[in-house]
């Protein structure tokens, strides 16, 4: 009977391999350049592991953004006191849906690449078998912030911050390689600004009484 081996996991200061090759069978190749690239980064990468601060923020982080649930969460609160809220839930829902569908489904597809070797295996991470490229949490990442800093009291500034530090989360466990976050994050950056375009909102939120027409006597 085969049974799948699992390459040992390189100490810290060690470049990360590649794992086993993902489930799916892929149509594009990575060029070996890239490779090479995320490689280097990695090892530089590497100097930021081990240290425990560090590495429990980014491991709740990735935990945190599983399946969404931390855009969710945000996403709702943004939109409940906003008069318009189910335009809002409905315009958020639908944006990270799509870009769920597309990462996960045709794009993960489209391209082959293994995932580095996952580190922190006694943190229990979970670790998808499709293929590395693109970072689904990285797409949704930055699909949530676009929709996020729409007519937000909170700068935008903040919700792109929390989504690069959600996306470099996937490099620092050893989930993604960098350009897998890069690429995820393009791509989640297009559709949530598709949605802005396609679904503009209001700005009032609940309470806020619109303003009155000016009569023609007070001209």
């Amino acid at each position: 009977m085969n049974e799948s081996v699992i390459p040992p996991l390189p100490g810290f200061g060690e470049p990360v391999k590649a794992a086993p090759e993902p489930k799916s069978a892929g149509l594009i190749g990575v060029p070996a350049w890239v490779d090479h690239v995320d490689g280097r980064i990695d090892s530089w990468w590497d100097r930021l592991r081990g240290h425990d601060p560090v590495d429990r923020t980014f491991f709740g982080l990735t935990e945190a953004a599983n399946h969404g649930v931390l855009w969710a969460v945000l996403g709702a609160a943004q939109s409940l006191p906003r008069q318009d809220r189910w335009k809002r839930a409905g315009r958020f829902a639908a944006a990270l849906g799509a870009e769920s569908a597309l990462v996960n489904g045709p794009l993960k597809a489209l391209v082959l690449r293994p995932r580095p070797i996952p580190r922190f295996r006694e943190w229990s991470l979970r670790t998808p078998r499709t293929s590395s490229f693109p970072s689904g949490h990285s797409s949704s990442a930055f699909c949530a912030a676009v929709l996020l800093s729409d007519d937000s009291d909170v700068p935008k500034e903040v919700w792109f911050t929390l989504a690069g530090a959600v996306a470099l989360s996937r490099v620092h466990v050893g989930i993604h390689w960098m350009v897998d976050t890069i690429g995820g994050g393009l791509f989640g950056y297009a559709i949530g600004k598709i949605a802005v375009r396609l679904v503009p909102l209001e700005s009032r939120r609940t309470g806020d009484t619109p303003p009155r027409a000016t009569s023609g006597a007070h001209r």
